[in-house]
């Protein structure tokens, strides 16, 4: 799911909530004013009940007509009649007949002409004096709660949207920043290192394109690093190839046999002229101890000899040449010329011996 698509299902559900809300505080408002309105009828008609009373007992028309005109007065009241057994006392209505009369309403919900119609009985000591009726206009309540609502819907409306425009503005700003991210991203992809994002600004999506761009930097300036050390690698490598070529070369062009041991007295190299001296081809001879090519008792005593040179470094042949035998791969003791000399490199020690066959001289 893409962040905008995120962004407006957010603001769907911001608009949804906040109409729920809204459709919640109408009806709050609703019932509050209809049970303010069921408050206000009741103690009217009741605090007309009780001075009613006392002027109808008393006989007293012309208080009952100055009760009419204060009721009617009131904003919400529309109509008053009051009667007793006899007919009108007092009335705004005229002397309508009982019937023409309007019907009283039990429930404010009952109401469906916009009025509603009370009636009052007056009781004195349990004996019926007469009924008073009143007529309450619920327009202007109605008309109070259609303003509200009306009110509290445009304001509904024009919240979200602002915050539709805003999560509009919002998600295509960080979108598009986010897009420049992830072309960056891709770009890394194809190998693209001198890719920079360059986004401007302090929010956290700038910071982290910084923070990409300094590892895009990095890796650029390790790649190009890397690329030259290869670079030197493969040259040292090509250069070790043409040395081993070139002393191979050499081992093969020689006359002389040429053996190369390491300090444990192991064979690492003969030449050409070893193999054909003595019948080993190289493979039967790299790997092994040099002393195969000796004939007893030097074959069994010469690891102590080299032992004891690299112990005390004393010597008898290093250095010098002198006539010794060698032993042919069939067994055949062949007179040779040997002169040893060492070669150390770091702490690496090896050590080359010459052989010159003394047959041919």
């Amino acid at each position: 799911m893409s962040f905008r698509l995120k962004t407006i299902l957010g603001v769907a559900i911001i608009a949804l909530v906040m109409l729920l809300l809204v459709w919640s505080a109408l009806g709050f408002l609703s019932r509050a004013s209809t049970e303010q309105l069921a408050q206000r009828i009741h103690a009217t008609t009741e605090l007309t009940r009780v001075m009613t009373t006392d002027a109808i007992v008393s006989a007293d028309l012309a208080r009952l007509q100055e009760l009419v005109a204060e009721l009617v007065g009131l904003p919400s009241v529309t109509y008053v009649d009051i009667r007793d057994r006899h007919g009108v006392l007092a009335s705004t209505l005229g002397a309508l007949p009982a019937q023409q009369l309007p019907q009283p309403d039990r429930e404010l919900g009952d109401v469906t002409d916009g009025q509603f119609d009370a009636v009052v009985e007056i009781v004195e000591a349990g004996q019926p004096l007469g009924t008073v009726r009143l007529g309450f206009a619920l327009d202007a309540t109605e008309a109070l709660l259609d303003d509200a609502r009306q009110r509290l819907l445009t304001l509904t409306v024009v919240t979200l949207l602002l915050v539709g425009l805003f999560s509009f503005a919002l998600g295509h700003h960080l979108t598009g920043r986010l897009r420049r991210l992830a072309q960056g991203a891709e770009a890394v992809t194809r190998g693209d290192l001198a890719h920079r994002v360059s986004l401007d600004g302090h929010d956290e999506i700038a910071k982290t394109a910084q923070a990409f761009d300094r590892m895009l930097q990095h890796l650029d300036s390790s790649h190009r690093g890397s690329l030259a050390g290869h670079h030197d690698t493969e040259l040292a490598l090509a250069q070790a190839r043409e040395s081993e070529r070139y002393l191979e070369s050499i081992l093969a062009a020689a006359v002389d046999g040429i053996v190369v041991i390491d300090e444990r007295g192991r064979i690492e190299r003969v030449s050409q002229a070893v193999e054909n001296l003595l019948g080993y081809p190289a493979s039967e001879l790299v790997g092994h101890n040099v002393s195969r090519l000796m004939p007893e008792p030097h074959r069994s005593e010469h690891d102590g000899y080299l032992a004891t040179y690299l112990r005390t470094g004393e010597s008898r042949i290093i250095g010098t040449g002198r006539r010794v035998e060698a032993r042919h791969r069939d067994g055949t003791l062949i007179p040779v010329d040997l002169s040893v000399s060492e070669i150390q490199s770091g702490d690496r020690r090896n050590f080359v011996g010459l052989l010159r066959d003394l047959r041919l001289q």
